[in-house]
Parts: C-alpha cells; structure tokens; sequence
C-alpha cells in the first residue's frame, strides 16, 4: 500500500470517526473497572452491615450463629 491510499483511506473513514472510536473505547475501559470497583464496594458493605446487625441483635441470631 502507498501512502496515498493509506491517507485517503483514513480520509474515508475520517479522522474524527477515529479519534472518537479511541475515546470511546476509553471512556467504555474506565466504566468497566469503576463498575468492578462499585461491585466490590457493595459486597463489602453489605456484608459490615449483616455484621453489625447480628452484633446488635446478638442475643435473637445466637443459634443462627453457633
């Protein structure tokens, strides 16, 4: 390939076509790890909530416990 059809084929395609795929694809990467981070988030503090509620409610989930 020359570099005259590399050049019109980016023309063809256009380079704001690409430069929105790439930011695009970044934007979709960082929204996948901070739902990871949000996901993990939730677990923990679902589960210091369960545990603070059988600390307070000790005496009702001591069979549930043993």
């Amino acid at each position: 390939m020359s570099t005259d059809q590399i050049l019109t084929g980016i023309g063809l395609v256009g380079i704001g076509g690409l430069i929105k795929s790439f930011f695009d694809f970044l934007v979709a990467n960082r929204k996948l790890k901070n739902d990871a981070k949000q996901s993990t988030k939730e677990i923990r503090y679902k589960a210091i909530i369960l545990m603070c509620y059988v600390l307070v409610n000790y005496d009702k989930e001591k069979q549930l416990l043993l």
